[in-house]
């Protein structure tokens, strides 16, 4: 995986592990998705991306891309894109920062991007 070496260049390494921890559980939760490589950032992505993440000096920054705003203990900001999208950014500081309701808004971010309009949702 030397292609996340360009985002590591001079960030602390607890990023690094930050991202391989979250990464590993995502792979647990939903199974189905592809990693895309930015000019400054990682994508994943179902039918659109459902996740950024943004490698900051100190922290791991993760977009969660989803129908609405979030309120969550590690928001950084939150913004409208779109009539029905918002892009929310949540800093990660440390590894134990990846919990439960994290992981649900991950999944809640990929079922919303899984389907487009007209497939069926389960």
């Amino acid at each position: 995986m030397a292609e996340i070496d360009k985002y590591l260049a001079g960030k602390y390494p607890l990023v690094k592990e930050i991202y391989d921890n979250l990464l590993a559980k995502i792979q647990q939760y939903v199974k189905r998705f592809s990693i895309e490589s930015k000019t400054a950032s990682i994508h994943l992505v179902a039918k659109s991306a459902f996740l950024g993440f943004h490698f900051l000096k100190d922290r791991l920054r993760v977009n969660i891309v989803l129908d609405r705003p979030l309120e969550h203990r590690h928001l950084y900001k939150s913004e409208q894109v779109s009539r029905s999208r918002f892009h929310n950014e949540v800093d990660l500081l440390k590894v134990t920062d990846i919990d439960i309701d994290l992981l649900e808004l991950v999944k809640e971010a990929y079922m919303q991007h899984s389907f487009s309009q007209n497939d069926e949702k389960p």
